[in-house]
């Protein structure tokens, strides 16, 4: 049965990019911004080509499928937030599902894991999870500026400073790589 449901799941989000697409007036990533949306859908169709040639089916079609939702989620993303507003919410949900998954992967990891040397959250990989981190991290840092408050400003702090431990714990050289590549392109 979870297949149905995930199947479900993508037939609405499937529905959903149509319908974003058909309603006039919506703004469209392929036609405001041509470029980035054509060379997503060229990046998409470039690796479902790729996968065509792999030994192993089993072993690609989880990363083409996962690929394929992220560049519908590009779309939808940049079809459906508009306002200033509705980047917070983006931005403090994508620093609180950071936050939960550094929280929450202690609490639900069992002691007798054979790798316990690095932290992997629930997640179960530390690459994985580093590279989710990062740009919790770099949001939580970036949404400082247009905190509106103290306590807002509090709990991105104390948000950033979770994140950054989770980050350092996982002992990913890869998440490290890509902490100093977004440090670098802060500034």
């Amino acid at each position: 049965i979870g297949s149905a449901v995930v199947s479900v799941v993508k037939v609405a989000g499937g529905v959903l990019l149509f319908s974003l697409g058909r309603k006039t007036g919506r703004p469209s990533l392929l036609r405001d911004h041509p470029l980035v949306g054509y060379l997503a859908l060229l990046f998409v169709a470039w690796t479902v080509a790729s996968a065509v040639w792999a030994p192993d089916d089993t072993a690609v079609r989880g990363p083409v499928i996962t690929l394929t939702l992220s560049v519908i989620l590009l779309f939808v993303v940049y079809a459906a937030v508009r306002q200033p507003r509705e980047v917070r919410w983006l931005v403090r949900g994508y620093v609180s599902g950071a936050v939960l998954s550094a929280v929450v992967g202690p609490a639900i990891t069992s002691p007798d894991d054979t790798d316990t040397a690095r932290f992997s959250g629930s997640i179960g990989d530390p690459n994985v999870l580093a590279l989710l981190l990062v740009p919790g991290l770099a949001l939580a840092f970036f949404a400082l500026a247009g905190a509106r408050g103290a306590l807002e400003r509090a709990l991105l702090l104390l948000g950033a400073c979770v994140i950054a431990v989770a980050l350092f714990e996982t002992g990913s050289r890869g998440g490290l790589v890509a902490l100093a590549v977004a440090f670098g392109a802060a500034l």
